[in-house]
């Protein structure tokens, strides 16, 4: 395991910036079966294209499938076996996350998935997760990739992408932990290998009705929300 802590220089004034974020990174293929769930994704994605009458071209594909992430998981994918250790990894590793940094953990944890599937010259460009008041974790694991990276931007800085506070490696098994608040974008994929991975945020609520409040919410994320 890996832990990663970019914070500022001893403030000297009021209004200068205080920030403290800890990334953790830790390899888990010998965990849990990649290569399953890489290939249960990329059948995923093929059925979610034959099924979308909109698509005719590559570039149809592309849009599609940015749109579709969402979809990649549902009731019946979450019952299967590699997905059960997956999930039972993710919650070790969050809950040890939250133990380094003394931070109790909530009684009640969901989490939400989806799918990222970038082609030649797609990237994901720079975003954060949440920003409210219940903003908590939010994680990466990477299933495929070659010679990318994601890079990590203090929010008080986040325009100047071109200079990130840590840049992560995107390489198979690798799973990242990070504030949701964290600014993120990858690079560019360059080649004809996909780069293929799996997020995630760690949400709090008292019950699930409370994570569909929104109507859209209620569309993207029915299926693909599960208890920690």
């Amino acid at each position: 395991m890996k832990i990663i802590n970019f914070k500022n220089k001893l403030p000297l004034t009021y209004f200068a910036p205080n920030y403290n974020y800890f990334i953790i990174e830790n390899n888990i293929n010998d965990k849990i079966n990649i290569n399953e769930i890489l290939n249960h994704m990329l059948n995923r994605e093929k059925e979610l294209i034959k099924s979308d009458k909109s698509i005719n071209t590559i570039n149809d594909t592309k849009q599609a499938i940015s749109i579709n992430r969402y979809k990649f998981f549902n009731k019946t994918i979450f019952t299967k076996k590699y997905m059960v250790q997956l999930i039972n990894i993710l919650r070790e590793n969050i809950f040890n996350y939250s133990k380094i940094l003394c931070e109790p953990i909530p009684k009640r944890l969901w989490v939400q998935m989806w799918c990222n599937v970038l082609r030649e010259k797609q990237k994901i460009e720079i975003h954060q997760h949440s920003d409210s008041e219940t903003s908590y974790l939010s994680g990466n694991l990477c299933l495929q990739a070659n010679n990318t990276k994601t890079h990590y931007v203090n929010p008080q800085s986040y325009f100047t992408t071109f200079n990130p506070d840590y840049s992560s490696q995107n390489i198979k098994g690798n799973l990242t932990l990070f504030p949701s608040t964290l600014p993120h974008y990858t690079d560019r994929v360059e080649d004809k290998e996909l780069r293929v991975t799996i997020a995630f945020d760690v949400l709090i609520a008292e019950d699930r009705k409370k994570l569909l409040w929104e109507e859209k919410k209620q569309e993207l994320f029915k299926d693909n929300i599960i208890e920690l």
